[in-house]
């Protein structure tokens, strides 16, 4: 489980792109769910309910949507749930979950290998989901922020893309509500 911190990073950062920051209180049982899978649901829901016209979230039933929530899956699972979450628990949280210093080492590693996946795929594109900035690129911006906190190599493309969408008026006004995703926070 991450933090509500953490979490409420990508739905503030998200809501910012529709102009002035509108904040709200979601309810506490988005924040108790697992890992990245409340962060994706949030901001596909707020897309899907209140931002059709930004195209943050590509409409239901297009291609562009199945493209978008593969990326949303993946970075999730392969890059927040296996790898991330695993060093926070056991290097920020290591007296909840102990100390695995063989853990640590296999998501680091595992976490090079799948953000590869990213790094080819944006080679040829700012964003990912064709030519088109959406909650996909949010969310895996923030992920690649919180990898960047806890001092994992990544490629000049990936650190690219990264000061690309954090220089964004929206993350950056996001950031200074909500940015506690630093190692021991």
């Amino acid at each position: 489980m991450g933090t509500p911190q953490k979490r409420q990073k990508s739905p503030r950062l998200w809501l910012g792109e529709w102009g002035p920051l509108i904040e709200f209180d979601f309810p506490s049982y988005w924040w108790s769910s697992s890992g990245g899978k409340v962060n994706v649901a949030i901001v596909t829901y707020l897309g899907d309910t209140y931002g059709r016209e930004t195209e943050l979230v590509p409409e239901p039933y297009s291609h562009e949507r199945a493209v978008y929530n593969e990326w949303c899956a993946f970075i999730q699972m392969e890059l927040d749930a296996h790898t991330l979450y695993v060093l926070r628990k056991h290097r920020d949280l290591a007296d909840l979950y102990g100390e695995a210093p063989a853990a640590v080492t296999t998501a680091i590693a595992g976490f090079q290998k799948q953000v590869a996946v990213a790094d080819a795929a944006l080679q040829s594109s700012d964003h990912l989901v064709g030519n088109q900035f959406t909650a996909a690129d949010i969310i895996m911006t923030t992920t690649l922020k919180w990898a960047i906190a806890y001092n994992i190599d990544l490629t000049p493309r990936l650190r690219e893309y990264t000061a690309l969408h954090a220089a964004r008026p929206a993350y950056r006004s996001a950031g200074r509500l909500t940015f506690s995703i630093s190692p021991g926070a």
